[in-house]
């Protein structure tokens, strides 16, 4: 079945997710052994260009990354690293080389520290990233918002200041985990960020 033709809350038949915090460190573990050591390779900016750890130029030729088979912003929910792993290889084989994963609404922050993204996330990011290195892919990465804590649900989240300051939080978190992954070509802070927003301060 095409992603079009399926609602944003269902699965097709074929499609094996994977949830388990123990199963994604295992899968996280695998590719990063068999991807081995980051290197240094980090795409920089250099004036008006864009360029490798060595000097040469990068130039970005690349899509939004929705996934063939499950809606894009539910990517995290129904983490499917095999069906990831074959898009990637497409994309690839297409002579791309850069993906723009925006997978803003699945995140959940932990429990006990909103301020951070919960692990089972953090793992699913990191699968991403580990595929779409083995696949020779940079990743714009987007967001971390997620799923609003209850004491924010009727705040504008784009203005107020203590969801903010956990937003800040949240992305010192992953910029702290993810330093060393030169699969990262960008951050995209926020998507979409007027969409819903009537306020005054917006």
């Amino acid at each position: 079945e095409a992603a079009g033709e399926l609602s944003k809350n269902e699965v097709p038949s074929d499609v094996v997710t994977v949830d388990d915090v123990e199963n994604l460190r295992a899968i996280r573990d695998k590719l990063k052994a068999e991807n081995g050591d980051y290197g240094t390779d980090f795409i920089r900016a250099d004036g008006d260009r864009f360029v490798h750890g060595d000097g040469s130029e990068f130039i970005a030729i690349g899509t939004n990354y929705y996934g063939f088979n499950i809606w894009q912003p539910s990517l995290l929910g129904r983490f499917s690293p095999d069906d990831i792993n074959e898009d990637l290889s497409i994309i690839a084989g297409m002579g791309l080389n850069t993906v723009r994963f925006a997978f803003s609404s699945g995140v959940s922050g932990d429990e006990k520290d909103p301020g951070k993204v919960c692990e089972r996330d953090i793992l699913k990011i990191d699968i991403f990233l580990q595929l779409a290195r083995k696949h020779g892919i940079r990743v714009i990465l987007v967001g971390l918002d997620g799923k609003t804590p209850e004491k924010f649900a009727s705040a504008d989240t784009r203005v107020n200041e203590g969801y903010l300051t956990m937003m800040e939080n949240r992305f010192s978190h992953a910029a702290e985990y993810f330093k060393d992954d030169p699969t990262i070509f960008a951050w995209n802070i926020y998507n979409e960020l007027t969409v819903g927003s009537t306020t005054p301060e917006m």
